[in-house]
């Protein structure tokens, strides 16, 4: 994937979101996949984009249900994380895109210039 690098000029501040149980652990496959995410939010826009904290499940696609107060990841028809978010405006700012950007980073902290590395549809109507 091409995409163009991320500059720290570019960025507005990165929120560290609190760990969370899964909502249906009935979806869950095992363990959940990481317990905190990060987001990175432009400065002059809309934009938003998600750094977790290790690698994401390959081959399967990715969405996000929103919530009031939080995010659930799912690959396919698996839920592999629920993280309570608790910087404000953001599930506000995911709910006004389809599609949302992901970094995965080692150790949790992107390394700038950081690349999207994973693209996840957010699923419409899913916040409660």
């Amino acid at each position: 994937m091409n995409a163009p690098a991320i500059q720290k000029d570019n960025v507005d501040r990165v929120n560290m979101t609190s760990d969370a149980a899964p909502d249906d652990p009935s979806h869950m496959r095992g363990d959940q996949a990481f317990e905190r995410c990060y987001f990175i939010l432009g400065k002059k826009d809309n934009s938003v984009i998600i750094v977790v904290p290790g690698s994401l499940p390959q081959h399967e696609e990715l969405s996000l249900h929103l919530k009031d107060q939080s995010i659930v990841f799912y690959g396919g028809e698996d839920c592999f994380a629920n993280i309570d978010v608790l910087a404000e405006g953001v599930i506000k700012r995911l709910a006004s895109h389809k599609q949302v950007g992901i970094i995965e980073a080692e150790n949790g902290v992107p390394q700038f210039p950081a690349y999207i590395t994973a693209v996840a549809t957010i699923k419409p109507g899913t916040i409660s």
